[in-house]
Formats: structure tokens, C-alpha cells, sequence
């Protein structure tokens, strides 16, 4: 039951905008200068899969579409974006160089758990 309760959520956070009332309330929820700015520049789409990478300690990318409800190609530009933000790191699979891994920075590993 909490699993589709989750999978839920995530389908409503996927189909928020870059300026939706949820992120306004994320923002007035810190004090932090710099996670509000963040927070301000990531779509939720971007923030759920920030989220969804750090539920795994390292997440294969073609996994990730699914989990976030979204096209390849979708998830595949969020990444990038979010590589170049430091939020998320993106390597070949040590077993498969055709393929990627995902995993939260250090930065945000600190903050988020």
C-alpha cells in the first residue's frame, strides 16, 4: 500500500512546474540562503529525481525513467542539468562502459541524510 501511496505522489510532483505552490512552500521552509535559491532553480521534476537518486547509493540511469514517471529523454536532460548544478554525479557502470550510474554528490549526501 505505501508503495502505491508513493507512486502516486511521485505522478503529482512529476506533473508540477517550475513555479508551483509545493516549491514556494519548500523555499520558506529553510533558512538557508543557498538551499532556497536551489530549490527556486530546480523544476520538481528535477527535485523528485534528486530525491529518487538518493533513495539508491548508486542507481543505474536507465532505471530512472521509470521510477520518475518520464520519457528517456527527459530524464536524460534533467541529469545533465542537474550534473551541472553539483547535484548529481554521472559515471559509466564499472561492469557495462555503454552504460551510466547516477549518485548524489557529496554536497548534497551531507544534507540529505
Amino acid at each position: 500500500m505505501i508503495d502505491e501511496i508513493l507512486e502516486r505522489l511521485n505522478q503529482f510532483i512529476a506533473q508540477d512546474g517550475s513555479a508551483d505552490g509545493e516549491k514556494r512552500w519548500a523555499e520558506q521552509q529553510t533558512r538557508n540562503p543557498n538551499v532556497r535559491a536551489l530549490i527556486h532553480r530546480l523544476s520538481t521534476r528535477d527535485i523528485l529525481i534528486v530525491a529518487t537518486v538518493g533513495q539508491h547509493s548508486i542507481l543505474p540511469q536507465k532505471e530512472l525513467p521509470a521510477l520518475v514517471h518520464t520519457s528517456q529523454a527527459t530524464a536524460s536532460r534533467a541529469v545533465t542539468r542537474l550534473a551541472g548544478a553539483g547535484l548529481v554525479i554521472r559515471e559509466r557502470m564499472p561492469d557495462n562502459a555503454k552504460e551510466w550510474q547516477l549518485r548524489l554528490t557529496a554536497m548534497v549526501r551531507r544534507s540529505h541524510g
